[in-house]
């Protein structure tokens, strides 16, 4: 998991992604998840995101970049966004 956009009912594509990733990280802290789900790394380093790129071999499927500062980073009804 990478980011949440409802938590407890409530809708929070309003919020920051900084901030949405921040509840994430908040509600999983104390109840781990359990295979197949985990909480993906995240980072703002772009040395660290380019070494990501070199783990294909080791099962990275792929790399998604979010603005900090954007509110609803997802974009239904876009062509190749679901």
């Amino acid at each position: 998991m990478f980011d949440v956009v409802r938590l407890a009912g409530a809708d929070l594509t309003p919020w920051l992604y900084a901030r949405r990733r921040a509840a994430l990280e908040t509600l999983f802290a104390d109840t781990p998840l359990t295979a197949p789900f985990t909480l993906c790394p995240s980072t703002t380093d772009s040395a660290t995101a380019r070494d990501w790129l070199t783990w294909t071999s080791g099962g990275l499927e792929e790399l998604c970049f979010k603005p900090l500062r954007a509110r609803n980073t997802m974009m239904l009804g876009v062509p190749g966004w679901s």
